[in-house]
């Protein structure tokens, strides 16, 4: 009797559990027509949604699937269990099951929507930037290449002092080796006449750091691009090689003069020092000013000042300058050679505000001794804009000078051989 009422009891159990699962199961049925219905409504007001709509259903029907199929298997593997207590058991956890679905950990509510990815690159496109696949960086990352880049920019300033200071030891020496030669010139100056001058390049001491030459100074060769080719009044350019600029301290006349001379331009207190040679020589002679005598006087100190000056640099002094008054002749006298200087100037006329543009150019003569070969190797030079440049001619195959239209000599020659 009682095994009777335990089959019977499990037979009602069986029973009970089928028509759950039909009633879940019809459920589920209806929730989904209640679903497709209502996508089919808004599938009627959006059409341009449909493709993706289309999508969804198809992957929920999938799914749906899925639950009937795993919930159809769990109810086949409970009706083979042979005893009460493992169906009991699987009862017990479909329940505890069914209370974790109804109230989930982590609700959809609590997600948050994916990071975007703000690293993007590529060329741009119709649909817009394409996207890295690169991973966004951690903080770690972030922090190691901002190290790096703080550490980089030390590392640059570093550099940058470390070139100033060695730019200020190099002028600071070339001060003070211009200084020793402006003595040793005082101390020879009334005894010693150097008659055999040479302008081949100079040899310098062992364990001196060597100067830019010509080759590694900014050079102008090409007319029709280098603007600096139309400051000059000539009326061939292609008689010109090229033009080089020099270092812009105040001592720019010297170093063009002596990069001409000696092809460095930091022999430019020697060029300084054999200029206050010939100038002592000759300054109750040729280069006495015709002026009252107190005024000459004050020309023949400021000349001497300006030769005798070591000062680097010396923009702040313009009577240190070189002059184009008096160096030039002082110039071409001391090395037997001509000088060709020409001048660029622009102003403004205030009366009507136009731009004028002043081109000059004059040839100073050695008024001692030249030799006629020497008229092939002038020394040409351009001031513009406070600065001076050496020019370089073009020779022919035979070591002259191409020719072009010679410029008029200075009228200073005229009055000093009268």
């Amino acid at each position: 009797m009682g095994s009777t009422n335990v089959v019977e009891s499990i037979e009602e159990d069986k029973l009970a559990f089928r028509v759950n699962d039909i009633e879940t199961l019809d459920l589920t049925n209806e929730i989904y027509e209640e679903a497709e219905n209502k996508d089919n409504i808004e599938i009627a007001e959006n059409e341009d949604e449909t493709i993706e709509f289309e999508y969804v259903c198809s992957e929920r029907k999938k799914l749906l699937l899925c639950v009937e199929d795993l919930l159809a298997g769990e109810y086949s593997s409970i009706e083979s269990y042979p005893t009460i207590l493992q169906i009991s058991s699987a009862i017990s956890k479909i329940e505890k099951l069914k209370a974790s679905l109804d109230d989930p950990e982590l609700k959809i509510g609590d997600l948050k929507p994916p990071t975007t990815n703000n690293n993007r690159k590529g060329r741009n496109a119709k649909s817009g930037v394409k996207s890295s696949t690169e991973r966004r960086k951690i903080f770690r990352e972030i922090f190691e290449e901002k190290q790096k880049k703080e550490q980089k920019m030390i590392e640059k300033k570093q550099k940058e002092i470390e070139a100033i200071d060695s730019l200020n030891r190099s002028r600071q020496s070339e001060e003070l080796k211009g200084q020793r030669q402006l003595k040793k010139t005082k101390v020879t100056l009334l005894v010693r006449g150097d008659d055999n001058i040479s302008y081949h390049p100079v040899k310098k001491e062992a364990g001196t750091t060597a100067s830019p030459t010509i080759e590694s100074l900014p050079t102008f060769n090409n007319p029709k691009k280098d603007g600096i080719f139309k400051k000059l009044n000539i009326d061939r350019l292609d008689a010109i090689k090229a033009i080089h600029s020099v270092g812009d301290d105040g001592n720019c006349g010297f170093r063009a003069a002596a990069l001409s001379v000696y092809q460095d331009q930091s022999c430019c207190y020697t060029v300084k020092a054999k200029m206050l040679e010939q100038y002592m020589m000759y300054r109750d002679t040729l280069y006495m000013a015709d002026e009252i005598e107190e005024v000459a006087n004050e020309q023949e100190q400021a000349v001497i000042k300006r030769l005798e000056s070591a000062k680097l640099p010396c923009l702040d002094d313009t009577s240190l300058w070189f002059s184009t008054f008096v160096c030039p002749q002082i110039l071409a006298d001391t090395y037997q050679r001509p000088v060709i200087l020409y001048i660029y100037t622009k102003n403004t006329i205030r009366s009507t505000g136009e731009l004028r543009e002043i081109k000059e150019v004059e040839v100073y003569w050695s008024l001692i001794h030249m030799e006629l070969d020497q008229s092939d190797h002038p020394i040409a030079l351009l001031l513009a804009s406070n600065h001076f440049y050496l020019i370089e001619y073009k020779s022919t195959p035979k070591g002259r000078m191409k020719k072009f239209q010679k410029p008029p000599v200075n009228i200073d020659h005229t009055i000093i051989r009268r």
